[in-house]
């Protein structure tokens, strides 16, 4: 709040205050359209918040609250909505997908018409359907029963040891995977879809909207306080996101959560912060669609800047319905744009490996270093401090150099130079770990790419063992397992207060741990010494 306090009175772009007379003279002149209110309702106090200052806070905050719940919210209850509603990292990486696709159907016609329309309304309205995303994103918590956690018996079967092949398998049928069919996957693409078509005015329009009210000097500074505003929605997100998970679930529905939230099957309050951002979407909107088409002192800002298009006459709407079939040769002369199409190039790359990594980045962590979707999130927050650092920084260099269009360009290819420089580092990585049956046989010799993968050994090979996906460690080797019953254990101890090493160095947390303590009866298999596991 002190940088932009400072900023302001430094870039000052005029008083925007409008007093008593001036509103009575702009009345008399039937210039009632410029007045900020609701249709008719114009009270003069209101008058006072009709200015760029305000506009700006308005729309970084409309800004703030859709990164927030768009690149902060979802991405950090990744992990945790595949657990819920039994989705594959396919579903949510649709889901993720669905909203930018959304924002693709719809940002040709909001830029085109409005642009030249009532851009306060066209965000203000974006607004509310975005709270309706957040709102259908939420939903689901409440249509689905409540959360009972899996495994509740603590049987044999529950924990995935081995039941010989003699002895009737103690199981429960599981749910299956959801299909694309599934009402709460359908929930969320829904959820997603309206979170882009709200957010395209915003992000297309809504720069051009402080624009074209402030001064062409003061404009960077506001833009690049808009920018700082909209990297912080991430960078809260995250935090709050992380504590979320903190709750438990259904804690509006139970009074004490049936496991510990160190437990592997715990799951996060991933709802609230859907239902936070729905309410505060909602909020925002009101005060944006109160804005005029232009502020008081846009007129004179453009009689003074050079080289600056506004469209934002009395009579734009009128044609506006005339220019629909001008639209595809529209396009058709922008395409033709050098420049541009190198631009949207650019734009198209860096998309792809920032917002997939940017999507998928807690969950990556959470598997890389073996720990928590909580600490995943906290970890996560530390490149969206470096990216809000970069706009702040932008900003200041382009306004310290005063740089046009050439030099910003020059600026961006730089940038991007020594971007892919650092790239390199992603190749360096932690040694493989040794994954009995995958990339390590059960007598330690390496198991060759082209090699097909085989779990089953003399040691298990009597037993009825799933294919689910449940691994253990070998204590002191550290070697890897597909589950305990393909690790051949057959019995198990619980212990309290353990720490167990992860994947990649990382320690992880455990209210307890289970050791698994090979006792192979099988007539086949020899017996073998005693081997503690622990679970991960």
């Amino acid at each position: 709040m002190l940088l932009f306090q400072a900023s302001m009175e430094r870039y000052d772009t005029g008083n925007f205050e409008a007093s008593d007379e001036e509103l009575k003279d702009k009345s008399d002149d039937g210039d009632d359209k410029l007045l900020c209110g609701y249709g008719s309702c114009t009270p003069a106090w209101l008058q006072r918040f009709h200015n760029a200052k305000c506009l700006l806070i308005m729309l970084g905050i409309c800004a703030f609250i859709q990164s927030f719940v768009v690149n902060a919210i979802f991405p950090v209850g990744l992990s945790t909505l595949e657990k819920r509603f039994k989705m594959t990292s396919t579903h949510t990486g649709i889901i993720s997908s669905w909203y930018d696709f959304a924002v693709l159907l719809v940002v040709f016609p909001v830029c085109h018409w409005g642009n030249s329309g009532h851009k306060g309304q066209w965000i203000g309205w974006g607004g509310v359907i975005m709270a309706l995303g957040s709102l259908v994103c939420a939903m689901p918590h409440w249509l689905i029963s409540p959360y009972k956690p899996e495994h509740s018996g603590f049987n044999k079967t529950d924990f995935g040891q081995c039941t010989y092949r003699d002895l009737e398998p103690e199981h429960c049928d599981k749910a299956s995977i959801s299909s694309y069919l599934n009402p709460y996957f359908l929930l969320f693409v829904l959820g997603q879809t309206l979170h882009g078509v709200g957010s395209t005015p915003l992000f297309s329009i809504g720069t051009t909207f402080i624009d074209e009210n402030v001064s062409q000097k003061a404009s960077p500074v506001y833009l690049a306080i808009h920018a700082v505003l909209t990297s912080f929605g991430p960078v809260i997100g995250v935090f709050t996101g992380g504590f979320l998970l903190n709750l438990y679930d259904d804690f509006d529905r139970v009074d004490h959560p049936p496991i510990a939230r160190n437990d592997p099957r715990w799951i996060g309050a991933w709802w609230v912060g859907f239902l936070a951002s729905a309410i505060a979407a909602l909020v925002i909107a009101f005060p944006i669609l109160a804005f005029a088409r232009e502020l008081p002192e846009a007129k004179r800002h453009r009689a003074k800047d050079v080289n600056q298009v506004h469209a934002v006459n009395g009579d734009v709407n009128e044609k506006a319905p005339k220019e629909a079939k001008q639209l595809p040769v529209v396009v058709l002369k922008i395409c033709r744009n050098p420049t541009f199409i190198v631009c949207i190039v650019i734009g198209i790359f860096e998309s792809i490996i920032i917002n997939g990594f940017a999507a998928f980045m807690p969950k990556i962590l959470e598997t890389l270093l073996s720990t928590t979707p909580i600490l995943a999130s906290y970890l996560s927050s530390v490149v969206i401090f470096a990216a809000a650092a970069g706009v702040m920084v932008g900003g200041m260099v382009i306004r310290k150099l005063k740089l046009q269009v050439g030099g910003m360009l020059k600026m961006i290819v730089v940038c991007h130079l020594i971007a892919l420089i650092f790239t390199t580092g992603l190749l360096v990585h932690c040694p493989q770990r040794s994954f009995v049956g995958i990339n390590t046989e059960y007598n330690d010799l390496t198991i060759h790419t082209n090699t097909d993968i085989d779990v089953k050994a003399k040691c298990n090979q009597d037993c009825y063992c799933k294919d689910e996906f449940n691994p253990i460690c070998e204590e002191g080797t550290g070697r890897m397992y597909f589950s305990p019953c393909y690790a051949g254990c057959t019995e198990k101890e619980e212990e309290h207060g353990g720490v167990i090493p992860g994947m990649g160095g990382a320690d992880r947390l455990h209210d307890w741990l289970i050791e698994w303590i090979d006792h192979s009866q099988s007539s086949s298999a020899p017996p073998r010494p005693d081997i503690t596991f622990h679970t991960l």
